[in-house]
C-alpha cells in the first residue's frame, strides 16, 4: 500500500491542484472552500486515484469529464471538504515534493479555520472569556490563503506549467 500512496503523492504533485477559498456575501465572510483536484486525459489514473480514496475513505467526486474543442476528455477526481482534504494530505505528504509547502499551507488553513470555529462554539456556550471576532479569524484564514495562491503562481510560471 506505501507503493500505491507513493505514487498518488507523485499524481497530485504531477497532475494535481491544492486550492482553497473564501466565498463572500454581503461583504462578510460567508464559506471557506478547499480542494484537492487531480486531472487526466487517462481514465486510469483517475480510477486508481479513487480506489486508493475508497481504500482509506476519503470522500471524493468525480465530475463530468470535460472535452474543451477537439482535445481528449479529461477526467478529474475531487476531494472538498475539511475531514477529507486533511486526511489525503496528511496520507501523501511524506511523499510530495513540488507541492508538499502547498500542502502543508493548506492543513494550517484547515486547522486555523476549525480553531476559529471551535472558540466561537465555546463563545456561545459562555466556556470562552474574551472576545472573539468570526471575520478577524477569517481574515487570518485570507492571508494564508493569498499565500497559497502566491505560491501556485509562482510555481507555474518557475515550471511554465499547471500549478
Amino acid at each position: 500500500m506505501e507503493l500505491r500512496i507513493a505514487w498518488l503523492a507523485g499524481i497530485v504533485d504531477g497532475e494535481g491542484c491544492i486550492q482553497s477559498g473564501i466565498t463572500r456575501w454581503k461583504g462578510r465572510v460567508h464559506h471557506l472552500t478547499v480542494t484537492v483536484h487531480v486531472g487526466n486525459t487517462d481514465p486510469r489514473i483517475i480510477e486508481e486515484a479513487a480506489a486508493i480514496y475508497d481504500h482509506f475513505g476519503i470522500r471524493y467526486c468525480l465530475p463530468a469529464p470535460q472535452s474543451p474543442g477537439k482535445r481528449r476528455p479529461l477526467y478529474s477526481i475531487v476531494v472538498s471538504n475539511f475531514q477529507p482534504v486533511t486526511t489525503l494530505l496528511n496520507l501523501v505528504m511524506p511523499h510530495l515534493i513540488s507541492k508538499k509547502e502547498q500542502a502543508a499551507l493548506l492543513l494550517r488553513i484547515i486547522e486555523q479555520r476549525k480553531q476559529s470555529t471551535l472558540r466561537r462554539v465555546r463563545n456561545e456556550l459562555g466556556q470562552f472569556g474574551g472576545t472573539w471576532s468570526p471575520l478577524e479569524k477569517d481574515e487570518g484564514v485570507a492571508a494564508l490563503i493569498q499565500e497559497l495562491q502566491m505560491m501556485k503562481r509562482q510555481t507555474f510560471e518557475n515550471t511554465g506549467g499547471t500549478p
